[in-house]
């Protein structure tokens, strides 16, 4: 967590969109993220701004590799490594936060689902982590299939992420490898109370839902592409 919790109290609700073309180049990543990401994040000092573009930053390499193997199993034993470095994957970013007293915003996916991407990295920075099944776990439910969203059962019992972890979830979309989707929800909804829950997801560009259009948060993604095009 580059950002200690109660540092994000007073920074306004808000989700920022922002493309990472070369996440390789620590630099030009870091000069992006700062100016880019964290000036629309009133609030927060220029100091946690830029521990927050550092980890986005180094989150984003790591990231990257999984995407240019493709499969986690690749990835993570480094087979894919032997074959030479190709150019790594640009990398799409979302930072939402939300008020903690705002039960539909900061709990934006409560049923599990698996998403619909080849794989996704989760970071909860602050605030209830998001909730993630094993899967022996959701074998239980019974053959429901990776588009089924699975209905809440008592006696399911999830891992929920610490604030800080950043965990990487296989998608409905994934090729290659033994695994299955990874099933995840955003934690159940608390008593409203001050501060927020601040959440980070990273995608490769080119498989990244677009932002939803005419909103504010497609704004802001068409203005980071004017800023990389100049």
């Amino acid at each position: 967590a580059a950002v200690p919790a109660d540092a994000w109290t007073n920074v306004a609700p808000a989700e920022v969109w922002l493309t990472l073309p070369s996440p390789d180049d620590a630099a030009a990543t870091h000069k992006l993220l700062r100016e880019g990401l964290c000036t629309s994040l009133r609030g927060l000092s220029d100091d946690h701004a830029d521990a927050l573009a550092a980890m986005i930053g180094a989150l984003s390499v790591e990231y990257s590799r999984c995407c240019e193997f493709g499969c986690l199993d690749d990835c993570c034993s480094g087979h894919g490594h032997s074959h030479g470095h190709e150019k790594t994957r640009a990398v799409r970013a979302k930072l939402s936060i939300a008020a903690l007293d705002d039960a539909r915003a900061a709990q934006p996916c409560p049923k599990f689902h698996a998403d619909t991407v080849p794989m996704r990295l989760i970071a909860t920075l602050a605030g209830r982590g998001t909730e993630v099944l094993s899967d022996a776990i959701v074998d239980d439910f019974g053959k429901n299939g990776p588009t089924t969203l699975l209905v809440d059962r008592a006696d399911a019992k999830p891992h929920t992420m610490t604030p800080g972890d950043a965990v990487v979830l296989l998608g409905r979309l994934a090729k290659g490898g033994a695994r299955r989707p990874s099933v995840h929800r955003s934690p159940p909804a608390g008593p409203p109370r001050a501060g927020r829950r601040v959440v980070l997801v990273l995608d490769e560009e080119e498989t990244a839902p677009p932002p939803p259009p005419g909103t504010l948060r497609a704004e802001v993604a068409k203005g980071v592409k004017r800023f990389l095009l100049q």
